[in-house]
């Protein structure tokens, strides 16, 4: 899904996501999933708004005009029970100083930066 250039800007992504959301919950979806691209600020933030957490990082995962690009699993889970309400595991949007040193727009920094060369 996405939302053309001309009409960017416009609260279009925000109501178009919403009203999938909505009619997923509607039909009964427990789990709502997506993957975006890391380069796409403007999705990633507009999916944290929405309730979408980060679940993952899927490196170097499409190549797109010779570059690599990382792809970041999301998801909203809709609790069924009680004790899915109180799950001790809670993910959440990263806070800065969280987690290892990789930006999620962008290649690693610092000491994660170091990996063994792959072939491309």
């Amino acid at each position: 899904m996405g939302i053309v250039p001309d009409y960017r800007g416009r609260g279009l992504g925000l109501r178009l996501i919403n009203a999938a959301l909505t009619e997923a919950r509607n039909i009964g979806f427990v789990r709502i999933e997506l993957s975006v691209h890391s380069d796409n600020a403007r999705a990633i933030s507009l999916y944290y708004k929405v309730g979408f957490v980060t679940e993952g990082v899927q490196r170097d995962a499409v190549k797109i005009d010779g570059r690599y690009v990382d792809a970041i699993m999301m998801a909203i889970v809709t609790a069924k029970t009680p004790a899915d309400e109180q799950s001790p595991v809670s993910p959440s949007r990263p806070k800065s100083g969280d987690g290892p040193s990789r930006p999620l727009h962008g290649r690693p920094t610092g000491a994660s930066a170091i990996r063994r060369a792959r072939p491309r």
